[in-house]
């Protein structure tokens, strides 16, 4: 192979983005998980001071504070689901969750749970993350 086929070569990767590393997405998921969604907040226990149970985080949980007047009964959440290892969704699904708000188009969960509208990148990281834990 001569210079030009060896330059087309480093050009035509140009531009192109890197493949993310498998630990990298996982630490982004971590990071949206912990410090952007904060979806440790509502899916981890507390214990009697209110402080996160940090052995079980995403292990699901009473949800910490009631629903405020004007929210109709049932559409509060009182338990926030485990979701470690993301048990019920595919991958697919839950991506879609993620960037949509709703599970698969059909339905929103309820109250508090914001309708999140994510990158298919962060949704991707944020599925790598949650699958990447232990169900215990």
């Amino acid at each position: 192979m001569g210079w030009v086929g060896l330059s087309v070569l480093v050009l035509a990767g140009v531009g192109a983005a890197a493949p993310v590393s498998d630990t990298a997405q996982r630490e982004r998921g971590r990071y949206i998980a912990h410090d952007v969604a904060m979806c440790v907040q509502c899916h981890t226990p507390r214990d009697e001071t209110g402080a996160l149970i940090e052995d079980q985080e995403f292990m699901g949980a009473s949800f910490p504070v009631a629903a405020p007047s004007f929210i109709p009964e049932g559409a509060w959440c009182v338990t926030a689901p485990r979701i470690a290892g993301l048990p019920g969704f595919t991958d697919d699904e839950a991506v879609e969750f993620f960037m949509s708000g709703a599970r698969l188009g059909r339905h929103q969960p309820k109250w508090p749970m914001p309708p999140f509208h994510l990158s298919r990148p962060d949704a991707e990281a944020l599925v790598a993350y949650l699958r990447a834990l232990p169900e215990r």
